[in-house]
């Protein structure tokens, strides 16, 4: 494929696919990816009381636990599925909050995690910022869209070049 190794699509063919139905897809992939990479690099982190990471505001952004929390007990069906508390944290945690955390601990676990690319975590806040409920995709022209596409393309395969080697090492 175009793509080589890394498909930003999951191996689908997008071909005739709408550019919002390109973006959905690809972010679904990236954002289950990121939750296992984060799972696996924060794995046995715990802050100066013993807390497990997803449970401290040391690793995670006090806005995004409480958030979580909120989703954690409304999500019934996470609740039968999740195999660990951490796990159970992840699959509630929204994508900001996601983002979030990698900005967080960029410095200390991701940067090194990403091969030192300073680049990956520019890719992160700008997906963060295009996946804010006040961006407006549909204003956008057909060629601004099917060029953000393309950027999008680049950037998931960039970051999932390391979310999915990392757990094979």
């Amino acid at each position: 494929s175009e793509f080589g190794l890394v498909n930003p699509y999951g191996g689908d063919d997008p071909e005739g696919w709408k550019p919002n139905m390109r973006i959905f897809r690809m972010m679904d992939i990236l954002i289950h990816s990121l939750r296992r990479f984060v799972q696996a690099v924060l794995r046995d982190e715990k802050d100066q009381d013993g807390k497990p990471w997803h449970t401290s505001d040391k690793y995670v952004p006090q806005s995004v636990l409480d958030r979580t929390a909120q989703l954690v007990r409304e999500s019934s069906q996470a609740k039968t599925t999740a195999k660990s508390a951490v796990e159970l944290f992840l699959m509630c945690m929204d994508e900001g909050g996601l983002f979030e955390v990698i900005r967080k601990n960029w410095k200390k676990f991701f940067k090194n995690a990403f091969g030192n690319e300073q680049a990956i975590m520019n890719h992160i806040d700008e997906l963060k910022a295009i996946r804010d409920p006040n961006f407006h995709f549909r204003d956008m022209t057909a060629d601004e869209q099917r060029r953000l596409v393309k950027k999008l393309e680049v950037y998931v395969v960039d970051i999932l070049s390391y979310t999915e080697l990392y757990a094979e090492r």
